[in-house]
């Protein structure tokens, strides 16, 4: 019993390091791991998506905002292919035809997207059509969007300026540490598990 009261200990003792040593960099992993994820639904690279998620932020927008509404663009322009959605008479009303978006990328349309919506100069129609386009985060997005391209490039250059812009291997760097650190989670549970039945 005392062996195995001095066996708890250590892997409690153990447990504690190891915790401290990897609270300091899974919140960096978890986000870095989110904005690989997001960039893979929207078809985007993790450069330009955490490039954009800095812009988001700057412009009074969260990161969920800006994942949820590139989504719904995908999915916006792809109803629009078929002459359908919501996002259709916004569109139509910035007189854009989906032979224009048909031949981008999701970057390149989100860039020329936010070119058409600058062009607008009442705000409340600008985030009404934003909403349309972008789903129910659009109006949230409308300020990032308010300075078209010009404007996201500054903060581009800003994000890679202060060193925070992301890149494919760290995106995939993150996910393998999430995964190990989910496998060593499960290891000291298991092993816990097996001491607390071993002292009954």
């Amino acid at each position: 019993l005392q062996k195995l009261a001095v066996g708890v200990r250590t892997i409690g003792t153990l447990a504690n390091a190891v915790g401290g040593l990897v609270t300091q960099f899974s919140g960096v992993a978890q986000a870095v791991d989110q904005v690989g994820k997001a960039a893979s639904r929207s078809g985007t690279s993790v450069e330009f998506m955490s490039q954009l998620r800095f812009a988001a932020e700057q412009s009074g927008a969260s990161f969920e905002q800006l994942s949820a509404g590139m989504k719904a663009m995908q999915r916006n322009i792809g109803l629009f292919s078929m002459g359908a959605g919501e996002a259709k008479t916004a569109l139509d009303a910035l007189g854009v035809s989906y032979s224009t978006l048909e031949g981008m990328s999701s970057e390149g349309q989100f860039m020329f997207l936010a070119d058409q919506l600058a062009g607008v100069a009442d705000e409340s129609q600008r985030a009404a059509l934003a909403t349309r386009i972008f789903g129910e985060g659009g109006q949230d997005l409308a300020n990032m969007l308010a300075n078209g391209t010009n404007g996201i490039k500054a903060y581009k250059e800003q994000a890679d300026a202060l060193g925070i812009t992301m890149t494919e291997s760290q995106s995939k760097g993150a996910a393998q540490f999430n995964d190990s650190l989910n496998i060593m989670s499960k290891t000291f549970e298991m092993i816990k598990s097996q001491i607390i039945t071993a002292m009954k």
